[in-house]
């Protein structure tokens, strides 16, 4: 297989879902891009289904493809809206301009928190070197922002009862993320973080580290609705995190990750992204 059809396939596995935007962000030369996918698509290994507004594709693996990269054959099924939703923001919130971001596989996960593994998708970011562990939450349009902190409180509850995930957390290594549509939506989010909480408790801002991040570009990918404005980039202390990583932890995820090791030398964390995946995020703790 050439290489860069097993990039593909590879990113594929890892993200479940691509879009045509992202898999030409993974070789400098879109062509060379173009040719893999209709190699890989021809020879069954990955199926495109027109399935997005303004004729857009979704990129997938098909079981075939998933069992000659050795990944779980359910990769290969088609997604419910719920579930498409998810892997279409995570896919997003890792390839936005400048970010160092990966989604985590389970095994990945489990060198870094053990047994047993936090629920929810995880992703590891960098930031100026500095790593963290996010676990990224995509709520629906229709979701409301009660029951987004809800989500993010109960699982709060749920990770402070695992030993390593609560060490990580009082370092400040292990936060959450959360990716809206609009930047209307993640204005509304983050006032609701900062409210405290009816128990007496603090507002989760102060309990935790949380990214809420706007992607317009997510909102064309689903309803073919172009953002009237495009938003400008944030500031550089905008854009990262506001808290130091135990050196511990960076440590230990540039020695055992196999994948960190594998992107430093086949090139940067992520190549060029386009420039109409746009960003408006803030960190709060």
């Amino acid at each position: 297989m050439e290489p860069d059809d097993r990039h593909i396939m590879e990113h594929l596995g890892r993200y479940r879902v691509s879009i045509r935007q992202i898999l030409a962000m993974l070789k400098a030369g879109a062509h060379l891009s173009d040719a893999s996918v209709s190699r890989l698509h021809r020879t069954g290994l990955i199926a495109i289904n027109r399935g997005l507004p303004g004729n857009r594709s979704i990129y997938q693996l098909t079981k075939r493809g998933a069992a000659l990269i050795g990944v779980s054959e359910a990769r290969a099924r088609p997604f419910r809206s719920q579930a498409l939703l998810k892997h279409l923001g995570i896919l997003l919130f890792c390839h936005v301009e400048g970010a160092h971001r990966y989604r985590l596989e389970d095994d990945e996960l489990r060198m870094i928190v053990g047994e047993p593994l936090p629920e929810g998708a995880h992703c590891m970011a960098m930031f100026d070197g500095r790593v963290q562990v996010l676990n990224v939450y995509v709520p629906g349009q229709r979701t409301s922002i009660r029951s987004v902190t809800r989500r993010i409180r109960e699982h709060l509850d749920e990770v402070r009862r695992l030993p390593k995930v609560r060490e990580l957390l009082e370092a400040g290594n292990y936060g959450f993320a959360i990716v809206s549509q609009t930047t209307e939506r993640r204005s509304a989010i983050l006032r609701a973080l900062r409210i405290p909480e009816r128990d007496g408790g603090g507002p989760l801002a102060k309990q935790v580290s949380t990214r809420v991040e706007a992607l317009p570009t997510f909102d064309l990918v689903l309803n073919g609705k172009s953002p009237s404005q495009k938003p400008k980039q944030p500031r550089h202390n905008e854009s990262a995190l506001m808290f130091e990583p135990a050196d511990s932890m960076e440590r230990m995820v540039t020695r055992r990750s196999p994948l960190l090791k594998k992107k430093d030398e086949a090139s940067p964390m992520l190549p060029d992204p386009l420039d109409e995946i746009d960003l408006e995020s803030e960190s709060i703790e």
